[in-house]
């Protein structure tokens, strides 16, 4: 993928004073940039950042966003486990939301109705946020003793 978006790119710097959409056609918009277009256009103009550092961030981009939301989430529901009343008000509304239809997609108006929940994950972020327990420092010196490592 990067490959060929890359070279998507270089064809098309070449025709910088091509206009696809002219700005009075009905199509014309302002095209915003993915983050890989960026990363190319920074490699395009500095060679020194490379194709395996363009790897390397879409990789840390791709992974942790799905790290931190796999963990969220497993903390969110063992939270609700852990309370019953809380889970029990969740189910309440998530019923009235979708009546007996439980097969049906989820619509952005269901998501916006779901009041409740969204409180409860935003309480939960504020409790148990997945990011102080990743990158959290210690307060005291680790110290190398007989080549072990001890905090």
């Amino acid at each position: 993928i990067i490959k060929s978006k890359k070279l998507d790119m270089e064809v098309l710097s070449k025709y910088d004073d091509v206009e696809l959409f002219p700005s009075e056609s009905p199509s014309h918009r302002r095209k915003r940039k993915t983050f890989l277009e960026l990363l190319l256009e920074h490699h395009l103009n500095d060679p020194s950042f490379t194709e395996e550092d363009i790897r390397e961030e879409v990789d840390t981009f791709m992974f942790e966003g799905h790290d931190t939301t796999a963990m969220t989430l497993s903390w969110a529901l063992y939270c609700l486990g852990l309370n019953p009343d809380i889970q029990l008000r969740v189910q309440e509304e998530l019923d009235a939301i979708f009546e007996d239809d439980i097969s049906r997609d989820i619509t952005r108006e269901d998501i916006t109705r779901m009041k409740y929940l969204e409180c409860v994950l935003k309480v939960k972020g504020r409790y148990f946020e997945y990011s102080e327990y990743r990158y959290r420092k210690f307060s005291i010196n680790i110290i190398n003793l007989q080549s072990l490592h001890i905090c």
